[in-house]
């Protein structure tokens, strides 16, 4: 039986190949366009190793650990820095992130609730998103899996090297270093061995990514004469009421957005319904672990910079934590009812992932939504193409960084444009977003062409002189 569950598995990750196919040849987007893309072509171009804070321009790399950027540029480096490779490389660490969840919930669980449990993830329209698109946040998630099941297995080793990539992938992985020290400090008092050379082994694994990432961080200060990215520094908050509303905003998007309500429903349907079955037994480390990986998580990014798609890393926890509690209200019910309650949790699910899949709002990459803007700009550029602009051209964000490189994906063709706010040009491609005004300092009263797709708009507009197309 458990050998037709991973039989199914494999046809499942056949299946999310298949859908995720299109995407190979949909143009970069937003943070991959800007910053991630051209970050791993400047490693690819330059031969540079790509592991080392100088070998990037502090533009892309933005203080940010190098991982991310070394396994893009040196796959650029050997297949070619073509739209389809990138997107191939996106989808192929997404896969293995399910292989991995399965693999570790297998061992957890068993097969079939692992196999249940990653068809949950792969339907949740944030996961579907990112797996096509060239950002951190997946690789992290991998990685990010890799950790838990060396903490919750207490293969301490295994934690080692997943925390060590991790934190070296992107900064909010110094939440499974935190993670880590809170369940060696409970254990230690729980075993009252603290002082013995074997805890304090454990300890030296435990920090092992914080001192990988400490030497990086002190190489980034000699390279490039500072720790952190400043610009980023000012983005942090640290006032009360500020971090709490920001928690909220996290939690809802974890536990409610995005149709995970229902979810969240299943869960405490458990603890309401069959409490003592729920905190009793094997799990229990479970449960104190990831309760506590959600509470510091939460702090993390409510005291950071955040926008939706950078918690990716807990929603499989968060799947995990949906697969226990269905398991315990299927155990209530018998036999029967655990076939009956994957079911439903499945159909439900599948239900309200397709139809929060694209939302008509912009969030980023925080579902397919983000195709809105790309096709919004793929027109603006595609009428650009045909025309002869007479003088000079300023380009907004994205539709600037998507005309520049053709390696971008939107046009074989070179325009030039001018940078910086200080010459007016005799046209300006603006582009905006519902609830906001395009920035037109200079004002221009004639618009040569809209473009406008839902929520995302651009303008060309040009000075009464112009008049040349």
């Amino acid at each position: 039986m458990n050998r037709i569950a991973e039989y199914l598995f494999l046809i499942l990750l056949l299946l999310f190949i298949f859908l995720k196919w299109p995407s190979l040849q949909i143009p970069y987007f937003w943070d991959e366009l800007g910053v991630y893309v051209p970050g791993m072509r400047e490693i690819a171009d330059k031969h540079t190793i790509g592991i080392f804070p100088a070998d990037l321009d502090p533009l892309y790399s933005r203080g940010h650990p190098m991982l991310f950027y070394f396994v893009g540029g040196n796959v650029f480096k050997l297949f070619g820095d073509h739209i389809m490779v990138g997107h191939v490389l996106a989808i192929t660490i997404a896969v293995c992130t399910l292989l991995l969840f399965f693999r570790t919930l297998s061992r957890i669980f068993n097969p079939w609730s692992a196999l249940a449990a990653t068809f949950l993830l792969a339907v949740q329209p944030v996961f579907f998103a990112m797996s096509g698109i060239l950002l951190p946040e997946m690789l992290l998630t991998f990685f990010g899996i890799l950790a838990f099941s060396g903490i919750y297995f207490k293969q301490w080793g295994l934690f080692a090297l997943g925390g060590t990539l991790a934190l070296m992938t992107k900064e909010s992985g110094i939440i499974w270093s935190a993670l880590a020290a809170v369940v060696l400090l409970t254990d230690s008092l729980l075993l009252r061995d603290f002082f013995t050379l074997k805890r304090w082994s454990l300890f030296l694994k435990g920090a092992l990514p914080l001192i990988v990432y400490g030497a990086f961080l002190l190489l980034q200060k000699y390279q490039h004469g500072w720790y952190f990215f400043p610009e980023h520094l000012g983005l942090m908050r640290f006032q009360l009421q500020s971090i709490g509303s920001a928690s909220l905003n996290v939690l809802f998007l974890l536990l409610i957005d995005q149709g995970r309500w229902f979810l969240s429903i299943v869960v405490l349907a458990a603890i309401f319904f069959f409490r003592s079955t729920f905190f009793s037994g094997q799990f229990i480390r479970l449960l104190l672990i990831f309760l506590a990986l959600l509470i510091i998580s939460t702090v993390f990014c409510s005291v950071n910079y955040f926008v939706p798609r950078y918690q990716l890393y807990m929603y499989p926890f968060f799947i995990m934590l949906v697969a226990y509690a269905v398991g315990v209200i299927a155990k209530g019910f018998q036999s029967k009812g655990a076939r009956l309650a994957w079911i439903l949790v499945l159909s439900v699910t599948t239900i309200l992932g397709i139809y929060n899949m694209n939302t008509h709002k912009f969030h980023d990459t925080y579902s397919m939504t983000y195709l809105t803007t790309v096709r919004c700009v793929q027109q603006c550029i595609g009428w650009v193409e045909k025309q002869s602009f007479a003088g000079t051209l300023k380009v907004d964000f994205p539709v600037e960084q998507a005309m520049e490189e053709k390696r971008n994906g939107y046009t074989q063709k070179s325009f030039q444009m001018i940078r910086g706010w200080d010459q007016k040009p005799d046209y300006h491609i603006a582009f905006y977003l519902d609830g906001q005004q395009s920035y037109d300092p200079w004002q221009f009263d004639s618009t040569v062409k809209r473009f406008d797709l839902e929520f995302a708009h651009i303008e060309v507009l040009t000075s009464k002189k112009s008049s040349g197309r």
